[in-house]
């Protein structure tokens, strides 16, 4: 999963199972991330691979880690958010090549086709049930709170 925030770009993989990476390519990135979570910039490791620079996090770091990142969206234009932050407008650049990418794709025979979910709505319910959770509702076919209630 990409992520790209006003903290900064953030690449998501589980790797291995039970274990999130969060991987940047600029270390400022991750360091200010510890720092709005409250954890310590010891935790960034340093690879040789694709990435440079990586926390690992258990499953509870990562939902505080997301929940986090949900309560740092308060801009009506990510775009100006960036541009207005001198650490992150660096970035904005790549990020208005991604955004004419993914818009190009928009008009696309692919992009017109009402998208669908990779696993039938039920399956998604069953699996969430019974830990009471539910994935959000941003595609018509996965299940909503009403449908997948605990």
């Amino acid at each position: 999963m990409w992520l790209c925030t006003r903290l900064g770009f953030f690449s998501i993989v589980q790797k291995p199972r039970g274990t999130w990476q969060v991987r940047a390519r600029v270390r400022a990135d991750l360091e200010r991330l510890c720092r709005h979570l409250g954890w310590p910039p010891e935790r960034i490791l340093q690879t040789p691979g694709d990435y440079r620079w990586r926390l690992r996090l258990r499953a509870v770091d990562w939902q505080q880690m997301m929940l986090h990142l949900t309560w740092t969206v308060d801009y009506p234009n990510f775009k100006a958010a960036v541009a207005a932050l001198p650490d992150q407008a660096p970035k904005l650049p790549a990020y208005h090549d991604f955004w004419e990418a993914l818009a190009r794709l928009q008009n696309t025979p692919q992009g017109i086709k009402r998208a669908r979910c990779p696993r039938p709505a039920r399956a998604i319910a069953a699996r969430t049930k019974p830990r009471g959770r539910c994935f959000p509702a941003h595609n018509p076919t996965w299940p909503t709170p009403a449908n997948c209630a605990a």
